[in-house]
């Protein structure tokens, strides 16, 4: 799951750094390193020159791409199964109730 936070983070915002993406999905600074090294080992995420010499802009491969879009389809499939039994009206409420833990959790 990290992988495709840090896949859809790097997908919506190209070019950010990787203290940039660790900081939007509250990853600390060592395991975002792992985990950039191993998107980018796998050929799924690159390594550009950032716009300072001391930092590098990610960006998806093609590949990285195309595996992003693999798992959304999976997940979405996943939470299709998952709420399945509730009614329309139900899981906007749900989706409410868990937006309103996360705001409250993080202090938004």
């Amino acid at each position: 799951m990290r992988q495709f936070g840090v896949l859809s983070v790097v997908a919506a915002e190209p070019g950010l750094n990787q203290r940039a993406v660790g900081n939007k999905l509250r990853i600390d600074r060592t395991t975002i390193v792992a985990l950039v090294d191993k998107l980018e080992g796998t050929g799924l995420m690159e390594r550009r020159r950032g716009p300072d010499r001391r930092t590098s802009a990610l960006h998806l491969t093609e590949q990285g791409i195309a595996r992003l879009l693999e798992a959304q389809e999976v997940l979405a499939e996943v939470h299709q199964e998952f709420l399945g039994p509730l009614s329309a009206e139900e899981r906007e409420a749900l989706r409410n109730l868990l937006v309103r833990l996360v705001v409250r959790q993080s202090g938004l």
